[in-house]
């Protein structure tokens, strides 16, 4: 079956040998740093994705495996129909729901808690080309969202296209500093304080 193909040669690799590798923006960002260097390209990564009818402990594996905090949930189409994180899959709310629904926690389906497309935010990439990191601190912060995705315009039809994504924990770690408050962990009377 292969017989008509030349045995192409082979070598041995030397010792101390480099590869190739994409250059990465620098892990530590400030507020005057280009927003381009916190911001995850999918012309250059793409993302991990999964589908509506997947359960939440199969979601749950592919983060982990893949180590990614969140995946883009996408249709038949592979047309974008939401956004799961692990905050959602970790959310206290988790057990109420899947009662509600007659099933177990790791069976709920990741449609049942994600984002749905119409809430999801979104910056234009021609924004981000131009902005500096606070102005993305800023945003996520006034939003008080996790993820906020970049779109871009399909020239050829004017359709948006999500060309990445922004994420508030990568952000806070590249920063050093948190952005967005976890009120999670706080008492009722400390949340009272705040208003």
């Amino acid at each position: 079956m292969f017989q008509s193909y030349t045995v192409l040669p082979t070598y041995s690799l030397q010792k101390h040998t480099p590869f190739y590798h994409p250059e990465r923006p620098n892990d530590v960002v400030n507020l005057d740093s280009p927003a381009k260097n916190v911001f995850t390209d999918f012309v250059n990564k793409p993302p991990e994705t999964t589908r509506p009818g997947a359960s939440l402990e199969q979601a749950l594996n592919q983060m982990i495996v893949t180590k990614v905090k969140s995946l883009l949930v996408i249709d038949d189409d592979e047309d974008v129909v939401g956004l799961i994180s692990s905050k959602h899959i970790h959310s206290p709310e988790i057990p109420k729901i899947a009662q509600q629904h007659d099933t177990s926690a790791k069976e709920l389906s990741v449609s049942t808690i994600m984002t749905p497309v119409d809430k999801l935010k979104t910056i234009d990439i021609t924004d981000l080309s131009n902005a500096r990191v606070g102005h993305i601190a800023r945003l996520i912060r006034d939003l008080g969202v996790q993820h906020l995705l970049v779109i871009e315009k399909n020239p050829e039809s004017s359709q948006q296209i999500v060309r990445g994504i922004l994420s508030a924990s990568r952000l806070s770690r590249q920063l050093g500093m948190p952005i967005l408050n976890d009120f999670t962990s706080h008492s009722l009377s400390d949340m009272n304080k705040l208003k």
